[in-house]
C-alpha cells in the first residue's frame, strides 16, 4: 500500500499556524488583524499556485506601520520561533495515525506545496519526517507529482484536505483511492465529496482505519 499525503490543513494545523504567527505581531504593538488583512500581499502566484513569503509580508507590515529596523529584527525572530515549532501544530492524532500506517507497512509520500524553506521548517521541526518514505515539496499541480508514484497493480491513496485537488487527480487516475481529510471551515469540499463519493473523514484515526480495511480487499 502507497499512501500519498498532503502536509497542510490534513496532517498540520495550518490555521492554529498562522494564528500564531498573527499573535507575533503584539511584539510590535499591533492586532492579529493585520497579519490577515496584509496576508495576500505577502502571497506570490508561482506557477498558477501561492507562495507565502513571510520576508515579503514583515517587510510589508513595517513599511505600512512605520516600525523600526530594530522592531522589523524582533518580528522576524518571534516568526521563526513559530516556524521552528512545528510539533506544537501537529493535529493531536497525527503522529499516532503515521506511526499506524508505518507499523502496517505502508509507503508513505507527503506531498506538501508552497514556499520550500517555510513548509521544510513546518516539517522538520515538527518531527514527522521520519515517518515518510519520501518528502516532496512542490511549486505546482500535485497531479503531476502523483503521477510519477501511480502504478495501476500497486493499491495507492492520496489524502488532502483539498477537494480540488482530489478531482485533478481522479480526472487522470481513476484508480487511485481518494479520500477528503474534512475541514470544519470548509463544509462546501464535504459536500462535494459526498457528491463524488469520495471517502472523507474529520479524523485522521478513522482514516487509518479506513485505509487498514480497505487495503486488504
Amino acid at each position: 500500500m502507497k499512501v500519498i499525503l498532503d502536509w497542510d490543513h490534513t496532517l498540520f494545523d495550518t490555521n492554529h499556524f498562522k494564528n500564531d504567527l498573527a499573535g507575533a505581531l503584539a511584539i510590535a504593538g499591533l492586532p492579529k488583524r493585520i497579519f490577515f488583512e496584509t496576508y495576500q500581499e505577502a502571497v506570490r502566484q508561482k506557477n498558477g499556485y501561492y507562495d507565502y513569503d513571510y520576508l515579503k509580508h514583515l517587510k510589508i507590515v513595517g513599511q505600512r506601520h512605520h516600525l523600526s529596523s530594530k522592531k522589523i529584527v524582533r518580528l522576524k525572530q518571534k516568526f521563526l520561533k513559530v516556524m521552528n515549532d512545528g510539533s506544537r501544530y501537529l493535529f493531536p492524532e497525527t503522529v499516532k495515525f503515521l506511526k499506524i500506517l508505518k507499523k502496517s507497512g505502508a509507503r508513505l509520500i507527503l506531498c506538501t506545496l508552497g514556499n520550500k524553506e517555510l513548509q521544510r521548517q513546518k516539517i522538520y521541526s515538527s518531527g514527522a519526517q521520519k515517518y515518510f518514505s519520501l518528502i516532496l515539496i512542490t511549486s505546482g499541480s500535485k497531479h503531476k507529482i502523483v503521477r510519477i508514484f501511480v502504478e495501476p497493480k500497486e493499491k495507492t491513496y492520496f489524502l488532502s484536505d483539498n477537494i480540488d485537488e482530489l478531482k485533478k487527480v481522479a480526472e487522470r487516475f481513476p484508480f487511485v483511492k481518494l479520500i477528503l481529510k474534512k475541514r470544519p471551515d470548509k463544509k462546501e469540499a464535504g459536500e462535494e465529496a459526498r457528491r463524488l463519493r469520495l471517502a472523507s473523514f474529520t479524523n485522521l484515526l478513522r482514516i487509518s482505519r479506513f485505509l487498514l480495511e480497505d487495503s486488504k480487499k
